[in-house]
């Protein structure tokens, strides 16, 4: 069984030594990368209570976009997690969406680098239909970028 926990500013300090040394343990993130992006996690999951994912995010001004999109990145020891990814993944996203205006205002989606092979071999619907993320393209060695508007999202351009 997995537990899912959304991580909000009153206890992010009391699972961020457990973060920190699940991305070190698995080589996800270099010490001083590690240390920044700590203040970004939004939620993790654990099973048989022990850390096996984390999500964070970060509002960001995309160039190529010209507008504002909570750039998120989330990392998943899959063995443990396997097919219930998906679960892990869209309650995430749900809160994003839910909370956008309180934690990154000036966002008007959300946007993903897919950094994994095996994720981007599987995903090739253009139009994702269990996470409504719109394939956009892809950037380096292949991976894809993809982007869900929130709901009453208007560009200013």
């Amino acid at each position: 069984m997995l537990d899912y926990q959304i991580v909000n500013d009153h206890d992010r300090h009391s699972i961020n030594d457990d973060v920190f040394e699940f991305w070190k343990k698995h080589n996800v993130l270099d010490e001083k990368k590690a240390k920044k992006r700590l203040n970004e996690v939004i939620g993790i999951v654990k099973s048989q209570n022990k850390l096996c994912g984390v999500c964070t995010a970060r509002e960001a001004y995309l160039n190529d976009f010209q507008a504002h999109l909570d750039f998120v990145r989330r990392y998943l020891k899959t063995q443990n997690v396997g097919f219930r990814f998906l679960s892990f993944f869209n309650k995430f996203m749900h809160h994003i969406e839910e909370n956008s205006e309180l934690l990154y205002p000036q966002s008007i989606g959300i946007f993903l680098a897919v950094q994994n092979r095996k994720l981007n071999n599987k995903w090739k619907e253009a139009i994702c239909s269990k996470t409504g993320f719109i394939y956009l393209g892809n950037f380096k060695k292949d991976y894809q970028m993809r982007v869900k508007y929130f709901k009453n999202s208007r560009l200013t351009h």
